[in-house]
């Protein structure tokens, strides 16, 4: 039913108990993940990245704020890597946009409403 990625990273949020939505995408070889993480205290966005089908990945934490950003989404075509979720930090929800050019070695934040 899983793919063998789904599975290590399902069994993996399983041993460190994250709260999280996983939502695998992958074009051409390279691989993205974002997920919600409550391990800083607050539910934060991470993203990790693969440019060689899982032989290597690179985790950046996208948020550090003092709200809750939660339920994101990510799309890949080719080196670009965009994630989408939503934040309540100024005080009511809002929708947040994050993209890399390079396969996730940088980053562009921008907040959409």
């Amino acid at each position: 039913m899983f793919n063998p990625l789904m599975r290590f990273f399902m069994a993996f949020i399983s041993v460190f108990s994250l709260s999280c939505i996983l939502i695998p995408q992958a074009h051409a070889g390279a691989t993205a993940v974002a997920w919600t993480d409550n391990t800083p205290g607050n539910r934060e966005i991470y993203c990790a990245v693969t440019p060689d089908n899982g032989g290597t990945w690179t985790i950046k934490r996208l948020t550090n704020n003092a709200g809750i950003s939660a339920q994101p989404s990510v799309a890949v075509s080719g080196s670009n890597i965009h994630v989408a979720w939503m934040d309540n930090t100024p005080g009511n929800s809002e929708i947040y946009h994050a993209v890399s050019h390079d396969n996730g070695a940088t980053w562009t934040k921008k907040r959409l409403t």
